[in-house]
């Protein structure tokens, strides 16, 4: 019976009474301001903290940037409690056996994982392969790595980019699942560097599908995330690889390991003054530094306001830090 016959058959007063999300009826009627306000939206979460939103999120990086890497790691910590299932369709099962095997030291128990021969054996069409996987497996999330293995091919025009991205994009939706959607970014240019959602590669129409679309980068020798979203306020979170795990940096830390880097000796009098105020004699004493290594040092990072001094000989420095 279609939605149309059943919608008919429905009497008014249960039409009338029939909850806002019952998409049957309201194909009838429609929504009204009353079913908005009695709506009850569940606060989902993050699905990674800092990382990955809740939905269907578009996730990209540059060629060799770690964006795969990142949603591997992601996949094997998720599936320790919930299933996952990881379509990756650019790998071998030798490669991917290698690739996921960097994991070993996590559980991820409810992990199912396919390669691009998985889905040629079968003999379906890719999104196909996905919606009967996914119907089997009933996943908390999956990832398609990399959405070209998978979206139909086209002449590339606005409509039809966003019709083939919007066919994966239902399944998630279908299957109640989130979903991270690999893909690759393009050469930045400077207009993509304040508006870094420009970096999709290829039509405008990719980044306009998805509830999120997230940013991996390097900054400052950290991964960098960052993520917009239509429920989502933006985000950006730091990382570092370190024994097979993805560790959370402060701001602090990346500033004070850029520092040690490029300025050790302006790291030991910044850290210094960190621990509380001293006058320059102080500072020469604590850093081991000469008198006039400490003065020329302290001048520089005052012009640059990461410290400060009442203008008159023998005052006390104070740190002040990075501008936020």
């Amino acid at each position: 019976m279609s939605d149309l016959e059943l919608a008919e058959r429905v009497g008014e007063e249960e039409l009338a009474n029939a909850p806002p999300y019952s998409r049957r009826v309201e194909a009838k009627r429609g929504w009204t301001m009353a079913d908005v306000r009695e709506y009850e939206i569940e606060d989902v979460g993050f699905v990674e903290d800092g990382v990955i939103p809740p939905g269907v999120s578009l996730f990209v990086g540059g060629p060799k940037m770690g964006k795969s890497q990142k949603a591997e790691h992601t996949a094997c910590h998720i599936s320790e409690t919930k299933p996952v299932c990881y379509f990756a369709f650019e790998y071998n099962g030798t490669l991917l056996a290698k690739r996921f095997q960097a994991y070993s030291h996590l559980p991820a128990t409810n992990l199912k994982l396919w390669n691009q021969y998985d889905l040629l054996d079968s003999g379906q069409e890719p999104i196909e392969f996905i919606k009967d996987r996914i119907s089997e497996h009933s996943p908390y999330m999956f990832v398609l790595d990399t959405i070209a293995t998978v979206k139909r091919q086209n002449r590339g025009s606005y409509q039809e980019e966003y019709s083939a991205l919007q066919e994966i994009k239902v399944v998630a939706d279908q299957a109640n699942s989130h979903a991270v959607l690999i893909h690759h970014s393009r050469k930045a240019g400077e207009s993509e560097v304040d508006n870094p959602r420009e970096l999709v590669l290829g039509s405008q129409a990719l980044a306009g599908v998805p509830d999120n679309v997230i940013v991996l980068d390097r900054h400052d020798g950290c991964t960098r995330i960052r993520g917009w979203g239509r429920l989502i306020e933006d985000f950006e979170t730091l990382l570092k690889f370190d024994a097979g795990e993805y560790l959370p940096v402060s701001e602090d830390r990346v500033f004070e390991d850029v520092m040690r880097r490029n300025s050790p000796t302006g790291a030991k009098i910044l850290f210094a003054l960190r621990d509380g105020c001293k006058t320059q004699k102080e500072l020469a004493h604590r850093c081991g530094l000469s008198a006039s290594q400490v003065y020329n040092v302290c001048v520089r990072y005052r012009k640059e306001g990461l410290i400060k001094r009442p203008d008159r000989k023998g005052g006390v420095w104070t740190y002040i830090g990075p501008a936020k």
